[in-house]
């Protein structure tokens, strides 16, 4: 075989193994995209009213929280991620709202979804917020939570979901507001 039909016999290899290949991606993607969507239709709709979904998180340094264990107390969770815009927008709210009502009991729980433990250091090492943050490393509350982006905030009164919003904007700033007002009442 001479070199000319060597190349052609090599290219249509990989011809025919990258048509394998993309084959192989778009049935996995398929498969992939079928199981989020058969999750999706089985999760529970969170609301207002709704009993919040328990967990218990870790920190980075170990510290340990559980939803449950806060009965009584004003609780905001603030999902979020280190690569999320209008996340890091929403931020300096939350700081400014937890600055201003820490005192009065409220309990911030921001948690990391959909990052690493590395991307989580280096944010805290640069940023350090005033309240822990808490890493959703499977996941498992993006699903719980029926987030399907972020930020998203959801306030927590004795097991419950007292309000909530989802994205950052007009709604996210809204309820920082009613939360402040709540806050007020009590005093």
């Amino acid at each position: 075989m001479n070199t000319k039909n060597k190349i052609a016999l090599a290219g249509l290899a990989a011809v025919i193994a990258g048509a394998g290949y993309t084959a192989y991606k778009g049935a996995n993607s398929a498969l992939e995209e079928r199981a989020y969507y058969q999750d999706l239709a089985t999760r529970k709709e969170i609301k207002q009213g709704s009993i919040a979904p328990d967990f218990t998180l870790k920190s980075l340094d170990g510290k340990e929280i559980t939803l449950s264990k806060l009965e009584g107390k004003l609780v905001l969770l603030d999902f979020w991620a280190t690569w999320c815009g209008p996340c890091q927008a929403l931020t300096p709210h939350i700081k400014k709202l937890y600055e201003e009502c820490k005192e009065d009991g409220l309990e911030v729980i921001q948690i990391a979804t959909q990052n690493t433990e590395k991307d989580l250091e280096k944010y805290i090492k640069h940023n350090t917020p005033p309240f822990t943050i808490f890493h959703d490393k499977d996941n498992k509350l993006w699903r719980d939570y029926n987030l399907e982006g972020i930020p998203d905030l959801f306030l927590i009164e004795n097991g419950k979901v007292k309000d909530m919003s989802h994205g950052y904007g007009t709604m996210s700033l809204d309820l920082i507001q009613r939360i402040k007002k709540e806050i007020k009442k009590k005093r």
